[in-house]
């Protein structure tokens, strides 16, 4: 395993890892509408723009497996 610094083009991989560990984790949390319709979207749209303009503060690593992200 290895790992790097997040960019942008890692935001789709990191929001499909984050809406199903929210699906998997948040039940009863989150309405089930949302985290069964919504939340895939909803997760594109932060990753996309933490992304793409990250705060002075933000440090995002991810943890790549034969060329595939397993873990931010």
């Amino acid at each position: 395993m290895e790992y790097r610094h997040a960019n942008l083009a890692d935001a789709e991989w990191i929001a499909l890892l984050h809406a199903d560990s929210w699906q998997r984790n948040h039940r009863g949390i989150v309405r089930d509408a949302f985290l069964d319709d919504g939340v895939v979207e909803d997760r594109r749209s932060v990753w996309n723009e933490r992304l793409a303009t990250p705060a002075k503060n933000q440090f995002v690593v991810v943890a790549e497996e034969h060329e595939e992200i397993s873990g931010f």
